[in-house]
């Protein structure tokens, strides 16, 4: 690309002022013809040097850039970004807020990659072969200073726009000042020649990738925030719980204004030596295209190795940052607006939904999807991606996208970061499975409804589920061990289509003081938006009673309980924590509770039942085989009737014979005396013969 007139008519300017410079060398005595001058120095040259004679005629600059560059007004920091001039020159100086001066060292300094013969003209009036670039001084006499003004030196000193708007560069600090070499950008040549300022492909890829998800956001929202962009200090905060549209809303309130979007994820962003460099180039790429930047999450903002990021929210520049922590006024020195942002809702996935579909059928199941979707708390882009993931599958079964499809896609998204502390099960269980009573599995379906809705209560009506701020559900199962806790909390899962993660307390409860905490606090902060159901089993273990004991170890168990508490109730998905001992269980914490499940025995018809499913007709039977019996002489959960099964079924397969009252008896007999139970024979009647264990009574 040719320059523009402006860059030309500087270029010119430089080089007659060079011709005024090289002529007064030459009337001072210097002898240009020297081939060997500037790599030593005469005796005439040290008289010269001492002589108080000033080698510069040239006249102040101004009046000459006057009739060049426009002159230069005061913009907000919104308009400085959004202006589009005539020129990359005039463009620079409204972005940067450059006077006159400013843009004439800026052109000096770039001249020499934009016309190699500066080269050996600034190698010259440096008197230094070896310095092809202009030096401090050189640039101050092309203004018409001398050596001594201290005006003109501050374009050139730390602080001075030219300098942190990182446009120049001088050279090593063990140099005198006026003789450091002034370097200009490689990207700032680019701009100036019309080019690609910087390489910032992949950001920009990111905001063009948000652009497609705008019908996640409403036309009133970008308004909103559009409004706050336009007054103030050009710092915006998007308060984002997790789901939330901040990103597409950001990138589509910068395309409102007329701004491009650099998209800078502060959570990929790793500690670098150079990381400081790489922050400044990011900026300066950002003002010369005259893009906004949108940061985040601010949570990483500050992690360690990454403070660097603050220069991009301090920068005189239009930013907006995102996170789900409320602003801290000490993360910048601008005052932000604050802006809080809801999650995507079943309107906005909806809508979404709808711009991916592009076949009728699939249209027509728009409604199905949407449903099937509801226990998720996607945000756009998770949402994009478990359509995508979706329509692979469907791909490779040569059909269309199915609910299902697209319920397998969402499970992806999250929960990776919890594998540490928490196993992860994909359910399988379903309620064909889970044999309790009825009001038990009544109040099992209200869960999973109350799961589905609980987007619909806090966005429309208002109603949050749990006593906390959260959105979430709270749920305790008690009751003797093998009635159906840990099922039930499969069967759910499975229900609402997310991934069962269960907590292992081995690795969550430890001796040191507030470690403990730590692990918890992780477990919840993984948990955010991780769209599964956490489990707590043995939850008496965590949340147990506080006791009133004065020693230092009551005082710090006290303190996780009251942790717990506090942080279960700001929780935004389902948890699930199961007990055997109610009575263990802290009052205050069964406050918090939204539903609380009494897992009782089975009744006898319920154990039938358990009985059939554990030994189906896919189970070679003998004819003597009583399951009646069994079920109304023993009062037995569902977990020890699925172990008895399980031991007669291999008894048999060992002794490759059909499963009978006697491998059945047997493998109850050892089941009783696992629970510390005595075999009566009131209980076995007339089995009793085939048990051939000695902890019997008569």
């Amino acid at each position: 690309m040719s320059p523009s007139a402006d860059l030309v008519a500087q270029l010119a300017l430089i080089k007659r002022r060079i011709r005024v410079l090289l002529d007064a060398r030459r009337d001072s005595g210097i002898d240009l013809t020297d081939v060997l001058r500037g790599l030593y120095l005469s005796d005439e040259d040290v008289d010269r040097a001492l002589q108080d004679v000033s080698s510069g005629k040239l006249e102040r600059i101004e009046p000459e850039l006057a009739a060049i560059l426009p002159g230069g007004e005061r913009l907000d920091v919104l308009a400085r970004t959004r202006y589009r001039g005539l020129s990359p020159l005039d463009s620079l100086m409204k972005r940067f807020g450059l006077d006159m001066i400013d843009v004439f060292l800026l052109v000096v300094a770039a001249a020499p990659d934009l016309d190699r013969r500066f080269e050996r003209l600034y190698a010259f009036l440096n008197d230094d072969v070896t310095c092809r670039r202009v030096s401090v001084g050189v640039a101050l006499e092309l203004c018409g200073s001398s050596d001594s003004d201290g005006e003109l030196r501050q374009h050139l000193r730390p602080g001075s726009v030219l300098l942190a708007s990182g446009l120049l560069q001088l050279g090593s600090q063990e140099d005198p000042f006026l003789h450091r070499e002034v370097r200009v950008n490689d990207e700032v040549v680019d701009f100036l020649l019309g080019g690609v300022a910087l390489d910032l492909r992949p950001e920009l890829e990111v905001a063009q990738d948000l652009r497609a998800l705008s019908p996640a956001v409403l036309d009133e929202e970008v308004t909103a925030l559009t409004d706050l962009m336009c007054r103030g200090s050009g710092l915006v905060y998007l308060l984002s719980p997790p789901g939330s549209t901040a990103r597409v809303l950001g990138v589509a309130a910068f395309d409102r204004v007329g701004v491009g979007t650099l998209v800078v994820d502060a959570g990929t962003i790793k500690a670098t030596e150079d990381l400081d460099e790489q922050m400044d180039q990011l900026l300066l790429g950002a003002r010369l295209m005259g893009a906004g930047l949108l940061v985040g999450p601010i949570e990483s903002l500050f992690a360690d190795g990454s403070r660097s990021l603050r220069r991009l929210v301090d920068a005189d520049h239009p930013v907006i940052v995102y996170g789900q922590a409320p602003w801290d006024a000490h993360w910048s020195r601008r005052l932000p607006h604050i802006c809080e942002v809801s999650p995507l809702g079943r309107s906005g996935r909806e809508r979404l939904l709808g711009s991916f579909i592009t076949r009728p059928l699939e249209a027509g199941l728009l409604a199905a999807f949407v449903d099937a979707l509801d226990p998720f708390n996607l945000g756009p882009e998770q949402l994009f991606d478990a359509w995508r993931f979706a329509s692979g599958i469907a791909r490779a079964k040569d059909r269309f996208v199915q609910p299902d499809d697209v319920v397998v896609g969402a499970r992806l998204q999250g929960g990776t970061g919890l594998a540490r502390l928490a196993q992860r099960i994909h359910p399988v269980a379903t309620w064909d499975d889970l044999i309790v009573s009825r009001p038990i599995e009544d109040r099992l379906h209200m869960i999973a409804r109350r799961v589905r809705h609980r987007g619909l209560l806090a966005q429309k009506w208002g109603i949050r589920p749990s006593s906390g701020r959260g959105t979430g559900v709270v749920v305790l199962f008690f009751g003797e061990s093998g009635t159906g806790k840990t099922l039930s909390a499969e069967v759910i899962a499975n229900e609402l289509g997310l991934d069962l993660f269960t907590i292992n307390l081995a690795t969550v409860v430890d001796k040191y003081v507030g470690e403990t905490e730590k692990n918890l606090e992780a477990i919840f902060h993984e948990a955010i938006g991780m769209n599964g159901v956490l489990f707590f089993d043995e939850a008496d273990a965590l949340f147990g009673k506080r006791s009133e004991g004065g020693d230092a170890h009551d005082r710090y168990a006290n303190i996780e309980v009251a942790y717990l508490l506090q942080r279960i109730e700001t929780f935004d998905g389902l948890a699930i924590l199961a007990t055997n001992l109610r009575a263990n269980m802290d009052p205050a914490f069964i406050r918090r509770i939204d539903v609380v499940v009494d897992f009782s025995v089975p009744s006898p018809r319920e154990r039938r039942l358990i009985w059939e499913h554990y030994l189906p007709p896919a189970v070679p039977r003998a004819s003597d085989v009583d399951l009646g019996f069994m079920a109304h002489s023993f009062r037995l959960a569902g977990g020890a009737i699925r172990n008895i099964c399980i031991g007669a079924c291999f008894e048999a397969s060992e002794c490759d014979t059909e499963v009978s009252m006697a491998e059945i008896i047997r493998a109850t007999q050892r089941e009783l005396e696992k629970l510390g139970r005595l075999c009566v024979a009131a209980d076995f009647g007339p089995y009793f013969d085939l048990i051939d264990s000695p902890h019997v009574e008569e």
